[in-house]
């Protein structure tokens, strides 16, 4: 019997420190297979619609009118059908009710998790423009351009100057020997980013000038949020011209995701020098909750910090609170930081019971390689 009760202790034992390693190694293997994939697609945050200058698609301010901190009262002119039945009509387009920023942070606090959204074309030389050779008047059902190359059918384009901005679609060429001349009337059927002549001018839709006026084609434009939902899943989430939102599962079991803009030109608070690196790491809170085009043409990076939690609840506390710049931590901290650059602080309480799960803290610090179009 002693023997017995011996074997078995040892036997339970093992068996426990088994299901720990077990667990540890799943974890860490879901959690490097997810962040490897969010961190290749957030590198490609603003591809084909980041572009420098006043009159670049950085420029181009909310659709909901706000006014820009640069421009003043001017908005984003978008519009969206979708053919039915019902059909509906959407203004502003999702992804063009906020500046076009090709990330953005939502801050969740300590007890929730962050959000980051961003926006990609599928059309990386898009981000190159080209120019109005007439103007463009609401009433207008053409473009003319100064360079046809790269403008495909059914592409989206930003039409950009006299201080707003304007979202159409090609629907075609006027001729087959003119692709500097494109239709951007109403699609025949199906959905279209291009209302009616009527429509621009009931709602007061502005003019474009000839002369100064840049047009982009990134293609298609997707709305992309990265977020923890209830499940405690880390997400993708896509939304392209108006569909219904598809949602990505990457990993399970995440407690708390955790970011920061990485910002050149000085410390957050304000620009000082001329510099391309990063040279401040910023909450997106206080004057980094909203962006404007400074603050935009500074975000050289992110940094970004997801804590996945062992599903095996154990009998004892395994985790202890964790003290960073921050703070106390109740939880693990996101990273080692410093007293200028304070980490987030991560705050588990909500669970009675968070001590005794084990946590795996996954780090990493995306460059936004498309950042190279900022240039002046």
């Amino acid at each position: 019997m002693i023997i017995f009760l011996v074997i078995s202790h040892v036997f339970s034992t093992f068996e426990a420190q088994k299901r720990v390693t077990v667990t540890g190694t799943d974890t860490q293997s879901a959690g490097m297979m997810g962040v490897a994939e969010f961190e290749q697609s957030i590198k490609s945050a603003g591809a084909g619609i980041v572009t420098g200058g006043t009159n670049g698609t950085f420029s181009c301010p909310p659709a909901t009118g706000a006014t820009h901190s640069i421009f003043g009262a001017v908005k984003t002119y978008s519009y969206y059908r979708k053919a039915g039945p019902p059909v509906t009509e959407t203004s502003p387009v999702k992804g063009f009710d906020t500046l076009l920023a090709p990330v953005f942070i939502t801050d969740g606090g300590p007890t929730s998790s962050d959000q980051i959204d961003m926006r990609l074309g599928n059309a990386v030389g898009g981000a190159i423009a080209t120019y109005l050779m007439a103007e463009l008047k609401p009433s207008s059902d053409r473009i003319s351009l100064r360079r046809g190359t790269g403008f495909l059918d059914g592409a989206v384009v930003l039409i950009v100057g006299g201080g707003n901005c304007m979202v159409a679609e090609i629907i075609g060429p006027v001729s087959p020997d003119d692709r500097k001349t494109l239709y951007i009337t109403p699609a025949p059927s199906g959905n279209t980013w291009n209302p009616d002549a009527a429509y621009k001018v009931s709602h007061s839709w502005p003019s474009f000038p000839a002369v100064e006026t840049s047009v982009y084609s990134p293609g298609g434009i997707t709305y992309r949020s990265y977020l923890v939902n209830g499940s405690k899943q880390l997400i993708a989430r896509d939304q392209a011209r108006g569909a219904a939102a598809l949602d990505n599962p990457l990993i399970t079991d995440v407690v708390s995701l955790q970011a920061q803009y990485g910002v050149s030109n000085g410390p957050c608070t304000g620009a000082t020098t001329n510099e391309t690196s990063v040279t401040a790491w910023c909450e997106p809170t206080n004057t980094w909750a909203n962006l404007d085009l400074e603050k935009i043409q500074r975000i050289q990076a992110i940094r970004i910090a997801v804590v996945v939690r062992s599903p095996k609840l154990e009998t004892t506390d395994v985790t202890a609170p964790c003290v960073n710049n921050a703070g106390t931590n109740n939880g693990p901290c996101a990273w080692d930081d410093t007293a200028a650059d304070k980490a987030p602080k991560i705050d588990l309480s909500a669970d009675p019971n968070w001590r005794k799960y084990r946590y795996r803290v996954f780090q990493t610090i995306v460059p936004l390689r498309n950042m190279m179009w900022t240039t002046q």
